[in-house]
Formats: C-alpha cells, sequence, structure tokens
C-alpha cells in the first residue's frame, strides 16, 4: 500500500504546537496546527505504537452530557498524572475558516481518560483565556 492510502491526507502533511502524551507503550498526539493554517481535530487521534513500531488513529468519545468534543486547537497544553489514565487539556486557539479569524478556544479544561477514549468537560473555568502558554505537573510525594 502507499503511504497515501495508510494515512489521512492531513497527517501526511505535519503539524506543529501539537502536545503528546505516552501512556501503556503508546504515544497520544492531541491537536497542533497544519501548514494551511488550519487545526486538528480532538475528536480522532493519531496513536504511535512503541511496540509494533506503527501509526494508528483512534477515534475518541463525546462528552455525554454537551455531546460535543473539545474546539480543535493549537498552542495548548496537556498533562497526565503518572499514577492514572486521564489527560487533561486546556487552552489554544485555532484558525477559523468561515469567519477568517484566529479564535481563542473556550476557557474551560477537558479531560480524557485513555482506558475508554471518553471525553469530560469539566466544570472548571480558567480566569483567563489561555494560548502559547506552558505548562507543569509538580508530583510531589
Amino acid at each position: 500500500a502507499t503511504i497515501e492510502a495508510m494515512y489521512p491526507d492531513d497527517f501526511l502533511h505535519g503539524r506543529y504546537r501539537q502536545e503528546v502524551i505516552v501512556y501503556n507503550g503508546k504515544i497520544y498526539v492531541f491537536g497542533g496546527g497544519k501548514n494551511t493554517g488550519d487545526t486538528c481535530s480532538l475528536q480522532k487521534l493519531p496513536v504511535f505504537d512503541l511496540k509494533k513500531n506503527e501509526w494508528s488513529f483512534i477515534d475518541t468519545v463525546a462528552d455525554i452530557d454537551s455531546k460535543s468534543y473539545p474546539e480543535k486547537r493549537k498552542f495548548h497544553s496537556c498533562l497526565k498524572f503518572e499514577s492514572d489514565s486521564l489527560v487533561y487539556v486546556f487552552g489554544g486557539f485555532h484558525y477559523d475558516f468561515g469567519t477568517q479569524t484566529t479564535k481563542v478556544v473556550e476557557n474551560c479544561v477537558w479531560r480524557l481518560d485513555l482506558n475508554n477514549l471518553a471525553w469530560e468537560k469539566l466544570n472548571i473555568k480558567m480566569p483567563l483565556l489561555t494560548y502559547f502558554h506552558a505548562a507543569c505537573l509538580n508530583q510531589v510525594k
């Protein structure tokens, strides 16, 4: 099979300012920007299996209450506590081709459970819209 047949078209053009999380021998890629200025969705995630040395693309499950997914984004942060399967995503922005404007994403925090791939929109509001930032997790015992 050709490389074009193996991967989604937007995957082959690369991405920048994405975030990655390593869990159970796999690298999960969250969002990022494309060379067109568009951003990548968080509904379907590229996943690299370190043992098989291959990419796959997994569908995630929408939030039960809102029936929605996080907005697509770049310039965001992802954090995961070492002891569990939960990934927290916040901040970022994307380019809206419909209005031809750059849009800062909602100021809430989303959580993805890597065991069941279900998104949850948490009832947490960031005090300010956040993008192009850094985040750090300190797990002092």
